[in-house]
């Protein structure tokens, strides 16, 4: 429940969070509430898994547990656009569209970087609980997966995101 009045917002914008909402069709609902009429939806969501969070996942329910593992794919429930667009419009938002891009994220094959990458995220604490040379391992895993994606001194992995728009009619 959004602690907003009805109609308050000519815009609500929900930047990576919506994958996070329990009832996702309830938040769309509410998102829609404190909107005016004419009032515009806009969301950014990532799709499918890349290529980096996949082997990171693989590698967390090797190395750490499988409940880290899971955790590393929650930003990644909308890998299908249409359902996406379905469940937006389903919570009574008209004129609703979804345009699919790419964009590059930097993933360097470092301990370091991997602490500090997972260090807000829920299963920071599964990765700073693994030895160094799990961690390592981890790492040249991921590394074997990734290696057609490398540049210079990183990868350069593609990653999926959706962009939504829609109003209140």
């Amino acid at each position: 429940a959004l602690p907003f009045d009805n109609a308050k917002f000519t815009l609500v914008l929900c930047q990576q969070g919506l994958q996070f909402v329990p009832d996702r069709s309830r938040g769309l609902q509410e998102m829609r509430r404190v909107l005016a009429q004419g009032g515009r939806l806009a969301l950014n969501l990532f799709g499918a898994p890349s290529r980096f969070h996949a082997a990171l996942a693989r590698g967390l329910a090797r190395f750490a547990d499988a409940a880290a593992a899971r955790s590393s794919l929650t930003p990644f429930a909308f890998p299908d656009a249409q359902a996406l667009a379905a469940l937006v419009a389903d919570a009574g938002f008209g004129g609703v569209q979804v345009a699919t891009t790419h964009i590059a994220r930097r993933v360097e094959p470092t301990q370091a970087w991997l602490l500090e990458y997972s260090s807000a995220l829920p299963y920071a604490e599964s990765v700073a609980a693994m030895s160094s040379a799990a961690r390592a391992e981890m790492l040249r895993d991921i590394a074997a997966a990734l290696k057609d994606l490398w540049m210079a001194d990183c990868f350069v992995v593609p990653c999926e995101v959706h962009f939504v728009v829609a109003r209140k009619d």
